[in-house]
């Protein structure tokens, strides 16, 4: 159900992000777990080779447009975790940083999860069925802290709520609309030559694309 507000600002091409309420693993299950009035929403990421933009991403989803909390699943921990850890440290217990690698998911069991026949012969190649199966790990994680709705987005995309509103606003008129999932489109950036040229050096001040690009298409 498409309705007023919500985007997604995208700096690549990227799949549309998706919501749900948080899910338990196996069949679909909606699970309702706060008090009336009361809404917990999380962002789920997952992250590689994006230390130049991470600051920003996390700053405006929770300083910004005010969600409570924030997954970020390394994949590839061993080249990102060090800086990731640092970046994320300032925001405290309002990011949850998940090294996502294949011990990790052995030990969180995730040939249990829903989608797991599915991407199973591609999931090692492929980054989209990993950020699938770390999206689904990750409901698993919501529903224990009671978190009521998950926002999927790419590393390179931040969520834009309607004007006049926060992120909470947005999914509380979701709730009252009766909707349990709901995806939006991208607005792509049109990055100059300088900031793409810039977004592949982690050390150039002007690396953060999300500060340097303001032209969407």
């Amino acid at each position: 159900e498409q309705r007023r507000g919500g985007a997604a600002l995208s700096c690549s091409s990227c799949s549309s992000s998706h919501l749900t309420r948080a899910r338990t693993c196996g069949p679909p299950l909606l699970v309702r777990f706060m008090p009336e009035g009361s809404l917990k929403i999380a962002v789920v990421s997952t992250q590689r080779g994006a230390c130049a933009t991470l600051n920003s991403f996390l700053h405006w989803h929770l300083r910004g447009a005010g969600f409570d909390h924030c997954f970020l699943y390394l994949d590839a921990p061993d080249e990102d975790s060090t800086r990731a850890l640092q970046i994320a440290q300032p925001y405290a217990s309002q990011v949850t940083v998940l090294m996502a690698d294949q011990a990790f998911r052995e030990r969180e069991s995730y040939s249990e999860l829903p989608s797991w026949p599915d991407v199973e012969a591609v999931f090692a190649t492929q980054v989209q069925p990993r950020q699938r199966l770390n999206c689904e790990h990750c409901l698993r994680l919501c529903a224990s802290a009671g978190i009521r709705w998950l926002l999927h987005i790419d590393s390179d995309e931040l969520f834009l709520p309607a004007d006049g509103e926060d992120a909470h606003a947005h999914f509380h008129r979701l709730e009252a609309a009766g909707t349990w999932q709901f995806t939006y489109r991208n607005l792509e950036s049109l990055p100059s030559r300088s900031s793409r040229d810039a977004s592949n050096d982690c050390a150039s001040s002007d690396s953060d694309v999300f500060k340097s690009v303001s032209l969407f298409k």
